[in-house]
């Protein structure tokens, strides 16, 4: 039996895409079994989590931080988005340090996995830097959750260093040009992202559609009310598009508003702008901020729209978990959302308010909300978006490298 193991450098109670991902290997673990392998542990920049006593990945949600910078309100208000001293405590307080933890966890473990399933690529650099002849020994995957385009995700979160293109060569692409070099295969979330990863050879790049484990019993919500059900999912940081939403809500007509409600799930740098501009604008009572939340799928389904107005993305795990409940999909084209979405249940939308106001108004107008359309939706997820399927592809790769 082949051993497996990830590698993460961030907290595993963090709410957030790359966990969910996480769990489902967890909850899937069993598949992995059936195809010769062993997921022996996730290996974090705080602990070694060891899955096999697990069926799922119960650390997510279950505590905050006491300090993060960007919440800190003295900080945040002497050092703005583009100061590049901002920058580069992120950089090395969020990513770097923790990769480098959790890379000299993992080499210390004494696990001597076959094969490393790395998230992202500061965690391999620090890898390959100290793992010795660990390096030789292991197959080395990286799992990119970008839409493939260099730093996309991270350059509205370290704006001051891309200020600085020859501070941003030394301390991220130099780094990333040693693990591309070493890796033995890297796996991106859509066909559009590795065919947008021109920097990397052909040889080593595939792609590998996220997938989670069906619910129990999913009843399809019935639409019978007068009230459309709106819900967006995901960090409240300049990315994922929430200020866009709540503009486009202010500017509809009140007869549209008045048969819509939009609930925001989760938190982040940009949630008191966002809160204060509703209230500003007084429209508390079309909106509910429901924080940060480890209950998604039960919120998800008495739900009818989700909707993610983002500027990069890889394959939205939270995309994938409206579409098991049967959901109507709004969202941009970014990363692999096209891929995930087909016009039977969802609509690909241009990231402006303009955009944003009129498909809202044409779900209302033209009762887009119907059971052939979450019927459409719940089929997609089950023939493109399961775990099983998920899993099966990730160990033939496994296997093949």
């Amino acid at each position: 039996m082949k051993k497996l193991v990830i590698v993460y450098g961030a907290s595993l109670t963090q709410v957030q895409g790359v966990n969910y991902v996480n769990d489902s290997f967890v909850r899937g673990k069993q598949y992995f079994r059936d195809n010769g392998i062993e997921f022996e542990a996730i290996v974090s920049n705080e602990e070694v989590f060891e899955c096999n006593k697990h069926d799922c990945l119960d650390r997510i949600g279950a505590s905050k931080p006491k300090f993060t910078f960007m919440k800190e309100s003295r900080l945040r208000r002497t050092l703005k988005d583009n100061f590049i001293l901002r920058s580069l405590l992120r950089l090395f307080k969020s990513f770097l340090l923790p990769s480098k933890k959790a890379a000299k966890r993992y080499i210390s473990s004494g696990i001597n996995a076959d094969f490393l399933l790395f998230q992202g690529s500061f965690a391999a650099y620090y890898f390959f830097k100290y793992g010795g002849d660990m390096c030789n020994k292991t197959k080395v995957v990286i799992m990119d959750h970008s839409d493939g385009v260099p730093y996309s995700m991270l350059r509205p979160q370290l704006k001051g260093l891309f200020r600085y293109p020859f501070l941003a060569k030394a301390l991220l692409i130099n780094k990333d040009k040693l693990v591309y070099e070493r890796m033995d295969k890297i796996v991106f979330l859509s066909s559009k992202a590795v065919e947008a990863a021109q920097h990397i050879p052909t040889s080593k790049k595939t792609y590998i559609f996220n997938g989670i484990e069906d619910l129990p019993q999913v009843t399809l919500k019935k639409h019978l009310d007068d009230i459309i059900q709106f819900v967006c999912v995901g960090s409240m940081n300049y990315r994922k598009g929430q200020d866009l939403i709540v503009k486009a809500l202010n500017a509809l007509p009140d007869e549209i508003k008045k048969k819509i409600h939009f609930h925001f799930v989760g938190s982040g740098p940009q949630m008191n702008v966002i809160s204060k501009y509703v209230h500003n604008h007084q429209l508390d009572e079309f909106v509910t901020f429901l924080g940060v939340r480890n209950d998604v799928s039960d919120i998800l389904k008495n739900m009818d729209v989700f909707m993610l107005p983002s500027s990069s993305e890889g394959m939205p795990m939270s995309i994938i978990e409206a579409e098991r409940q049967g959901l109507y999909i709004v969202a941009t084209d970014t990363g692999g959302i096209k891929e995930m979405i087909s016009e039977d249940f969802g609509t690909i939308i241009d990231r402006s308010i303009s955009a944003i106001a009129e498909t809202i108004t044409d779900i209302v107008v033209n009762n887009r909300i119907t059971p052939e359309v979450r019927e459409a939706s719940r089929n997609f997820y089950l023939n493109h978006l399961s775990l099983k399927n998920n899993i099966n592809t990730f160990s033939k790769m496994f296997l093949s490298l």
